[in-house]
């Protein structure tokens, strides 16, 4: 992103495809109504500064990034990227009482699968990868985990590790 800008407001139009719905959740109505009357222009740095986007890298590296995301997102349980990605959204939109419900609903089947189970048995008994502090993020290593018997716990949800790396390292030739 090196500028963003609404400036539907100056145009005759009003904003379409959902973002009056999305884009006051990540900015405020106020500051998107100012950039739909005025037309004003956020710069990167100014974007990423008042939340329109999460990450700011320089030019020509937001591939890379979005591949050290991707493949530290692959390191999740599958599952429970597929609650955040879908569920998250619509907690965040429904009335308190209902949210925590929903909260609590999502969580069990989160942590329900095996995966997750042999994760938390990891972390309680000290043996999942600490988060280690780069600067201004976090990164996380991904933990083996071993059941009881010294035994590889088998994956049942999505791939392994070898088989995700060996994923982003296609992605990563050039074409």
């Amino acid at each position: 992103m090196n500028s963003n800008a609404w400036p539907e407001g100056s145009r005759g139009i009003f904003v379409g495809g959902g973002g009056s719905v999305r884009i006051p959740n990540l900015t405020g109505v106020a500051r998107m109504t100012d950039m739909m009357l005025t037309g004003r222009v956020y710069n990167a740095a100014d974007g990423e500064r008042i939340g329109l986007a999460q990450y700011l890298v320089p030019k020509g590296r937001a591939f890379d990034k979005a591949l050290e995301l991707a493949e530290r997102i692959t390191q999740n349980a599958p599952l429970t990227n597929y609650v955040l990605m879908h569920a998250s959204p619509r907690i965040a939109e429904q009335p308190a009482d209902h949210s925590l419900l929903t909260e609590a609903l999502m969580a069990a089947v989160a942590q329900s699968v095996p995966e997750a189970k042999l994760r938390v048995r990891a972390f309680l008994d000290g043996k999942a990868e600490k988060v280690k502090h780069e600067g201004a993020c976090c990164k996380i290593s991904p933990p083996d985990f071993w059941c009881d018997a010294g035994q590889l716990a088998p994956r049942r949800w999505g791939r392994s590790v070898p088989e995700r790396r060996a994923t982003t390292q296609r992605l990563r030739r050039p074409h």
